[in-house]
């Protein structure tokens, strides 16, 4: 059985009114993928593209190996969606990163807000949150690890299911040395009905 690691972008549902459509208009949605070897014993990692002029909503991991492990997933630029995994078997496998695209009008309050250099200690578990600006929700979110070593235990909008304002990720720290983690949300001003 695999694993599938799947950032929730949510419900798009069309405006229901004049007023709504100019809160945060998206066009040209589309899911974008890139499949890739990983090594036995090593750590695969990849990025993937929304097409020109369309900016990551959410993106994700799968791996079809339960001997593989999340490292990272999350947006690293205005178009990239990135994605790392530990795969713990002796034999080579695959890994798939997606990204969610859509056109996204500019000055419409889309942007990625992030908490960066968050500290996990040797064998511990270590959480950390991130809001989005006010009047903004988040779109999707992400985790950013600082070593191989992380292993991504959950992450989820924060606030959910009632009243999404950011993203949370867990990481637990497997390895010899202290490190750092990042968590991401992507956020835009979102019709709540």
């Amino acid at each position: 059985m695999g694993a599938l690691l799947v950032l929730v972008v949510g419900e798009m549902t069309a405006p229901t009114a004049q007023a709504d459509a100019a809160v945060f208009p998206l066009s040209g949605y589309e899911v974008v993928s890139a499949t890739v070897p990983v090594a036995a014993e090593a750590t695969g990692a990849t990025g993937v593209d929304c097409p020109e002029g369309k900016r990551p909503l959410g993106g994700g991991v799968y791996t079809g190996d339960d001997d593989m492990r999340v490292v990272e997933s999350f947006p690293t630029s205005s178009r990239r969606w990135a994605g790392a995994v530990f795969n713990g078997s002796g034999f080579e496998s695959v890994m798939d990163v997606y990204v969610i695209c859509a056109r996204v009008s500019p000055g419409e309050g889309y942007e990625v807000a992030g908490d960066g250099n968050v500290p996990v200690a040797v064998g511990t578990t270590a959480s950390a949150a991130v809001d989005c600006p006010a009047g903004k929700r988040p779109l999707g979110g992400g985790v950013s690890a600082g070593s191989d070593d992380l292993r991504l235990v959950e992450r989820f909008p924060l606030g959910a299911p009632l009243s999404p304002t950011g993203w949370t990720g867990t990481v637990f720290n497997g390895g010899d040395a202290s490190t750092t983690f990042d968590v991401y949300a992507v956020c835009a001003p979102v019709p709540t009905d």
